[in-house]
């Protein structure tokens, strides 16, 4: 008995016969309709030797495990069940399919065994007849949240579908969504087992916008860049500064000054959107002006004028800080320099100007002063005004007094009077602008005392009259004393004269005599001393 070791040193017919077969073959076979298809017999058989042929067997499977024989060679005779119309065995045993249908689509197994009966080997052989791809089309549709759809679409057998969008992969299947943003050359590869085919089309979708930001900075000059940004298809923009519409671009430059509500509206052909921001700029100062006016009561108004943002203002006069508002008002009196500083978060500015107001005269203010010696000093003087003229009249009985002054301040003194009388005064103040004037009666001032005047006379009788009177003086008080021997005589009055009788005396003595006048300012006292009347005689000394 030979090996399976000897087999290769056998001829052809001897190792067909007796080797077992070199394993069982599964094959797919891809065909399209109307081919001729040979599925093959793998090894060489012999077919045609009278009574000592292989046997043949080629089976279809109709249904899972239902296999039907359709065509066969036994005994040397080969068979034609025409399972299939189209189908027959070949001279070597192959199985021949003309003229392919889709109906011929399936598993095929072939049975071969030896002349002996051993099976020698089984094939199994799986038949695809596919259509060959034809007419291709790519058509897309934009979704209106800026991705697409695509569907490419072909006749033929098991078509696979590859896609890409400007040369990237993308998807594999029939119909793909694309996700924004969708722009380029869609490209549809289609295959199977027959042929390929392969299609592009440009596409675009719009994006609809979204993410709407809006930024912005300020620049030196006090003007402000503002940016509006959008994911989106094709945005077209519009700017607005507190309903104000400024420009159209994404980015826009707004001029000084810049304050306000700042709204950008982006808009494509999908849909819109807008976004608003607060904005404020500062400006810097410029053109920084000061003026000033004279009120009427001396006191002056001054503005600073400046342009720019969010001035802050100082003045001083003279190096004096008199004010931080925009508007000052200075009290008199007001000359001098006037300096405004103005400053903000970006510079400061500064004007100075030569400012000088008259201020009116105040009330003239009357003083009137007493003197020891009875006269009166009148002074008359303004605390306000600029250059005052000063003009004092004094008049009472027949005296007139008229001072003029251009100092602050006049006086004059007004002798005293005998007989006393009022005084009249008015004083007046003018300058430039103004006239003021004071009037007032005044009583005249207290007379001191003068010496008083002792005026003895001898009587008939020997008596004496002794009278003492003052000549001047404000409500005098006479006292007066008359004393001799054991006589003493005090007479006092508030006339201006007193008086007393002296009588004889016996022994004739001398009389001392004192005389004194005061008043509330002043007090004098005359002494004498006289010699008694004689007998007959009469005496007058005064």
């Amino acid at each position: 008995m030979m090996t399976t070791a000897m087999c290769p040193l056998c001829v052809l017919l001897l190792w067909a016969l007796l080797c077992p077969g070199r394993g069982n073959v599964q094959e797919e076979i891809f065909t399209r309709p109307g081919s001729d298809l040979l599925i093959p017999i793998r090894i060489h058989l012999t077919l045609n030797h009278t009574g000592r042929c292989d046997q043949i067997i080629w089976t279809y499977e109709e249904s899972p495990g239902d296999w039907n024989t359709i065509a066969q060679h036994r005994n040397c005779d080969p068979s034609d069940l025409r399972y299939f119309p189209n189908t027959r065995i070949s001279e070597n045993g192959s199985l021949i399919i003309s003229n392919v249908t889709p109906e011929n689509d399936g598993r095929y197994r072939v049975y071969i065994e030896n002349s002996t009966g051993p099976l020698i080997q089984r094939d199994d052989y799986f038949i695809h007849v596919e259509v060959p791809l034809s007419d291709i089309t790519v058509t897309s549709s934009c979704l209106p949240d800026g991705s697409a759809e695509a569907e490419c679409s072909v006749k033929g057998s098991d078509p696979r579908y590859s896609w890409s969008l400007d040369g990237r992969s993308v998807s594999s299947p029939r119909r793909v969504t694309l996700l924004p943003p969708v722009s380029g050359t869609l490209h549809c590869d289609v295959t199977n087992k027959i042929n390929n085919l392969s299609r592009s089309i440009n596409i675009s979708c719009a994006v609809p916008l979204s993410d709407i930001t809006v930024t912005s900075s300020c620049l030196p000059d006090g003007s402000a860049e503002a940016e509006c940004s959008v994911t989106g298809s094709d945005p077209r923009y519009s700017w607005s500064l507190d309903g104000r519409s400024v420009s159209s671009p994404r980015r826009v430059t707004l001029p000084p000054p810049v304050s306000g509500t700042l709204r950008c509206d982006v808009t494509n052909q999908i849909n819109n959107l807008s976004r608003s921001i607060n904005i404020s700029c500062a400006v810097p100062l410029s053109d920084i002006t000061v003026t000033s006016s004279c009120l009427p009561d001396g006191s002056a108004e001054a503005e600073c004028s400046v342009k720019g943002s969010d001035p802050r203002y100082s003045w001083s006069l003279d190096g004096r800080s008199v004010s931080s508002h925009r508007r000052v008002t200075l009290p008199p009196p007001v000359s001098g320099i006037l300096h405004c500083d103005v400053t903000n978060q970006i510079n400061n500015l500064s004007r100075s100007i030569n400012t000088s107001c008259a201020v009116p005269v105040s009330d003239p203010v009357l003083d009137v002063r007493c003197l020891q010696n009875g006269s009166t000093e009148i002074s008359c003087w303004v605390e306000n005004g600029t250059d005052p003229s000063i003009y004092l009249t004094v008049s009472g009985g027949l005296e007139v007094y008229d001072v003029t002054s251009s100092e602050r301040t006049v006086r004059v003194t007004v002798p005293p009077v005998s007989p006393p009388h009022s005084w009249n005064i008015r004083c007046s103040a003018k300058n430039n602008i103004s006239e003021r004037s004071t009037n007032q009666t005044q009583d005249p001032c207290p007379v001191p005392v003068s010496d008083p005047v002792l005026d003895v006379r001898c009587l008939q009788n020997d008596s004496a009259e002794i009278s003492c009177w003052v000549e001047n003086g404000t409500d005098p008080s006479i006292y007066l004393t008359v004393s001799g021997g054991l006589e003493v005589y005090n007479v006092t009055s508030s006339e201006r004269t007193v008086r007393v009788t002296v009588p004889p005396v016996s022994p004739p003595d001398f009389w001392n005599i004192r005389c004194s006048a005061k008043n509330n300012i002043s007090e004098r006292s005359t002494n004498q001393t006289q010699d008694p009347c004689p007998d007959d005689y009469v005496c007058d000394c005064s």
